[in-house]
């Protein structure tokens, strides 16, 4: 992921909604999950 997004919870909020958090088939979907669970992690 080459994006840099502030992490807060309701950005790990609206990426719980995101395809590539939803859909376990998306190419991205192993590194979003990992993104998302290490923030939530973090807070």
């Amino acid at each position: 992921m080459s994006e840099t997004v502030e992490v807060t919870r309701d950005t790990l909020r609206n990426a719980i909604n995101d395809p590539r958090y939803l859909n376990s088939n998306h190419p991205e979907a192993q590194a979003f999950r990992q993104w998302v669970s290490e923030g939530f992690r973090a807070l």
